[in-house]
Formats: structure tokens, C-alpha cells, sequence
């Protein structure tokens, strides 16, 4: 059995000019203060009751022929800077600088990481199916969603229907070529089930307009 290694990430953010509240001057003399905060400075980092923060020492570095010999990842986010810390760049962080180091480190433990709790750790997969990432007709800026199976337990979806597969994609062979390839957007995608039909006639019956996205 491995030992198991826990390894703590945190994140913090500070400005290039952050000082005490609290100056100690001389006689006579007086603080020239900023007018702003300065730059904005994001740091996410690791730490370990093995050697505190992960990172390996200068020999171990050499021997190891890793691209980065410390799992600290410092950003400058801003308008004019880099962009704000995210999921993709925190799994870049830990695939590529904290994993490689800690089997550097500890060649034949098990680690175990224990993330703070962010807004920005959560995230989905670019092709995860979000009405957020459609646009309402086919084509166009609009995330490629993954395939899925109709739902079998909606009543409202005719049930030849149910538990059919589905893309949210055309085909590449469709024999439109602008929309070969394309994503189907939201209105094709309730035709297919069923439900724009159903709905339409909802508010028709209702005495309302049909439906039109």
C-alpha cells in the first residue's frame, strides 16, 4: 500500500502596492502615498507537510528534467494584463507543474489535493449541453455540444421518440454545405424531439401566437 501524501492548494491576490495601515515616521517627515493600488497580482500555490511549499531544490530540479522546479502559478489579471484565473489554467497548474513535482518529490506515494473553495473551479466541459451555449437558429458562434439520447422519462416528447440518439450537430455530409459540421441550434433541436410542436400548440390553444424564437 502507497502512503498518502495530502497537498493543500490556496489562492490569494494582492496589489503591487498593498503596504501596512500603520507607518512609522520620523519627526518632520511624512509618507508620499500612491494614488492607486497598483497592479493586480494572483497567486496559486501548493503546500505539503514534506517539504511546505511544493517545489523542488535546485539538485533535485536538475536531475528531474522537468520544465518547472516550483508548482506556484503567479498571474496579473486585468484589462491590459492576463486573464482571470480559471479552471483551464488551474488544471494546466496541477497537470503540468504540481503532479510532475510531487512524483519528483515522492516517487512512490499517493497524493491526495485538497482545493479551496472558488467560484472559480467550477466550470464545464466546452462541450457540456447548456442551453448558454446555443444560439436559438443553426450555424454561427455557437459551442459544438456533444451528442446525447433523447429522454426516455419526459412525457411531453412523443414516445417514438424517447430514447433515440440526437447530435446537436448536422452531419458532415449534409447536403447543405453551410450547415455540414454546424451546430443545429435550439430551435432544430426542439423539432426533433417533438416539443416545439407541442408547444406551438400550447399557445395556440391559449389563444397566444405561435411559437417564435
Amino acid at each position: 500500500m502507497k502512503e498518502t501524501v495530502f497537498i493543500y492548494h490556496d489562492e490569494s491576490t494582492i496589489h503591487a502596492k498593498e503596504k501596512p495601515k500603520l507607518t512609522w515616521l520620523l519627526p518632520g517627515s511624512r509618507e508620499i502615498q500612491s494614488k492607486n493600488a497598483g497592479r493586480l497580482i494572483h497567486i496559486s500555490n501548493f503546500i505539503l507537510e514534506t517539504t511546505g511549499r511544493l517545489k523542488l531544490s535546485e539538485e533535485q530540479f536538475k536531475e528531474s528534467g522537468l520544465e518547472s522546479n516550483d508548482a506556484a502559478t503567479i498571474i496579473y489579471p486585468g484589462l491590459t494584463g492576463d486573464k482571470w484565473w480559471d479552471m483551464e489554467q488551474l488544471c494546466h497548474q496541477v497537470s503540468k507543474k504540481a503532479i510532475p513535482i510531487f512524483e519528483a518529490l515522492h516517487p512512490n506515494c499517493q497524493a491526495v489535493f485538497v482545493f479551496d473553495c472558488s467560484s472559480a473551479h467550477g466550470a464545464y466541459a466546452k462541450t457540456a449541453l447548456r442551453v448558454q451555449n446555443m444560439n436559438l437558429n443553426p450555424g454561427g458562434k455557437q459551442s459544438q455540444l456533444r451528442d446525447l439520447v433523447i429522454p426516455s422519462d419526459d412525457p411531453l416528447i412523443p414516445e417514438y421518440l424517447r430514447g433515440r440518439p440526437q447530435m446537436f450537430c448536422y452531419d458532415s455530409l449534409h447536403p447543405d454545405p453551410k450547415r455540414a459540421g454546424q451546430p443545429k441550434g435550439i430551435q432544430v433541436i426542439l423539432e426533433e424531439r417533438g416539443l416545439w410542436e407541442h408547444y406551438s400548440s400550447a399557445r395556440i390553444r391559449e389563444g397566444k401566437p405561435a411559437l417564435k424564437l
